[in-house]
């Protein structure tokens, strides 16, 4: 494991975290499979400055607001540390998807819209939300037409500039 500063949290004096990218064992998959399988998660470690005992959370999509609330500067840190260039358009140009659930996407391999709106039934089930994503991925990638009202005034507005000329 890389070296990872412990941050204060915020009104609590003592108390430090960090947040990091760990391998842990997927147990249903590896029960499926017969072999071990790893998946990337990340956790917060929790502990009192000076003390050798820590408390681990993995983040998780219902937690990651709180914790990261809880120790704002960990978790700016975190994502600044795993802010990497992606060729494609960023998840968080979604209208209202969280940076938070952009981390958890990274973390199951979608890196960009187009990988999100491309993904099959199977990925999709396996994400929290997966299919209300992926129907968010592909309605913004897929041009809007004007409104028939709005198409009709701007034709209005060309016939009468031309007829004016």
């Amino acid at each position: 494991m890389e070296h990872v500063e412990w941050w204060p949290e915020p009104g609590n004096p003592g108390v430090v975290g960090r947040f990091f990218r760990k391998k842990v064992a997927n147990e249903a998959a590896s029960k499926t499979t017969g072999e071990l399988v790893l998946k990337d998660v990340i956790v917060l470690e929790i502990k009192m400055q000076g003390m050798g005992d820590v408390h681990v959370k993995e983040v998780k999509e219902h937690n990651t607001a709180e914790l990261s609330r809880r120790f704002p500067q960990a978790w700016e840190a975190f994502k600044s540390n795993y802010a990497i260039e992606q060729d494609g358009t960023p998840l968080t140009d979604i209208p209202l998807l969280y940076p938070e659930t952009a981390i958890h996407l990274s973390l199951a391999g979608i890196n960009n819209v187009e990988q999100l709106a491309e993904i099959n039934d199977t990925v999709a089930g396996r994400i929290p939300n997966g299919r209300a994503l992926r129907k968010a991925a592909q309605d913004f990638l897929t041009p809007k037409a004007a409104p028939v009202s709005t198409r009709v005034k701007t034709r209005r507005k060309k016939e009468a500039s031309h007829d004016a000329a």
